[in-house]
């Protein structure tokens, strides 16, 4: 069995460069070991690290309700490079054969090769 890995964004707009809003991650590696990851990002941390907003994509999320726009709105303290070192060191731990990304404000989330 191979590692297997998901993760979830949800964001400002569907293009890169987007604010990040929520993290998920959820996987299991060869060996059986599971990996659970979910972290809520402040939206001002996300635009204070170069993201923007969709207008058009806003304006979806205002239509949503209640309980869904605070989950999604309702990160208090990290940033997203926070987060996505977070989610890193967690997926560091043996057998450290996942594939990693960085953020990337302008490309979204880019491979780094060779870790």
């Amino acid at each position: 069995m191979k590692n297997t890995l998901m993760i979830d964004l949800e964001t400002t707009g569907k293009r890169p460069g987007c604010c990040i809003l929520t993290i998920g991650a959820a996987g299991i590696d060869k060996n059986g070991l599971e990996v659970n990851f979910y972290s809520k990002i402040h939206h001002d941390k996300s635009k204070d690290e170069g993201f923007d907003d969709d207008p058009e994509t806003l304006a979806w999320w205002r239509k949503q309700d209640t309980a869904t726009l605070k989950e999604a709105f309702s990160g208090t303290t990290e940033g997203p490079q926070d987060v996505v070192n977070e989610l890193y060191l967690d997926l560091k731990r043996p057998p450290q054969s996942w594939c990693y990304y960085r953020l990337n404000a302008s490309t979204g989330l880019d491979p780094i090769p060779n870790i």
